[in-house]
């Protein structure tokens, strides 16, 4: 069994993540009121919960980075302010 549901109602519901073999959670930054420099950063540490609370057997997603990891972490992030810099030239305001 497995579902998906907006990160906090999860974290609400220790028991529906308890009773599944597989948890997606939706995190959306944007909702949260999340600066764009903050987005990355917030999305990650509310996933670092989930993962915590629902284990790695049925976590979605892999494990969170590691020392090792840490250098795709930060690329992806330079990435991705790379882009969020381009839209806003296209879309100033």
């Amino acid at each position: 069994m497995t579902t998906v549901d907006v990160y906090d109602k999860l974290l609400e519901h220790p028991n529906v993540m308890s009773a599944c073999d597989k948890i997606l959670a939706n995190i959306y930054a944007y909702w949260e009121g999340a600066d764009i420099n903050q987005a990355v950063a917030l999305s990650y540490q509310k996933y670092q919960q989930i993962y915590k609370k629902a284990g790695e057997s049925k976590s979605s997603f892999p494990k969170p980075a590691g020392p090792a990891q840490e250098t795709h972490m930060a690329m992806l992030y330079r990435r991705w302010r790379m882009q969020a810099s381009f839209l806003k030239t296209l879309f100033p305001g």
